[in-house]
Order: C-alpha cells, then sequence, then structure tokens
C-alpha cells in the first residue's frame, strides 16, 4: 500500500471553520475535494470541492478551506479527502 496525499497541519480558520494544510506525495494525483461528516450520526457537515482549495503545482502542497461554525466543539468529527488522477484537469481556487 502506497501513500499519495499526507496531511501536515489542522487548524481553526482564520475566518473559523478549519484549514487543513498537506502535500501529494504522489505528482500524478491531486486533492479534488473533502468533508467532514458527524461521526454519531453519519451526516455531512459539509463538502468542499476544488473551489475551497489552494494548490501550488510546483511544490503540491495545498490549503483547504473547511468553513463551518464551531468545529472543534459538538460531536465527533471525521474529515475524508477525495484525490483524482490528472491535477492540471483540477480548477483549484
Amino acid at each position: 500500500m502506497f501513500r499519495i496525499i499526507t496531511i501536515r497541519k489542522i487548524q481553526e480558520g482564520e475566518d473559523g471553520g478549519i484549514e487543513v494544510r498537506g502535500r501529494m506525495l504522489d505528482e500524478k494525483f491531486g486533492i479534488v475535494a473533502a468533508r467532514v461528516m458527524n461521526l454519531d450520526t453519519n451526516k455531512d457537515i459539509i463538502a468542499v470541492g476544488p473551489e475551497k482549495i489552494e494548490f501550488d503545482r510546483k511544490t503540491k502542497d495545498f490549503i483547504l478551506f473547511l468553513n463551518f461554525e464551531n468545529p472543534f466543539k459538538g460531536p465527533r468529527k471525521i474529515i475524508e479527502y477525495y484525490v483524482r488522477i490528472n491535477p492540471d484537469s483540477i480548477p483549484y481556487k
């Protein structure tokens, strides 16, 4: 099994919500979307696409913005990340 993404930092964003910083480890892939789910109900809290992702095509670093209220309070949450082959075809922010 190989890894194609690494998450370096998850923190509260400047405007609230969550800011995720990471890097793609395989140049053939790009991050295309993410979602936050409530672990107790298995329902989405928020889902975002490439319009909320800043991606540096040279370094493969990305910053993902998940804006919602009280990200570090309330029910248990999980963040899922979605990747796609050919990052050049992804319309990033």
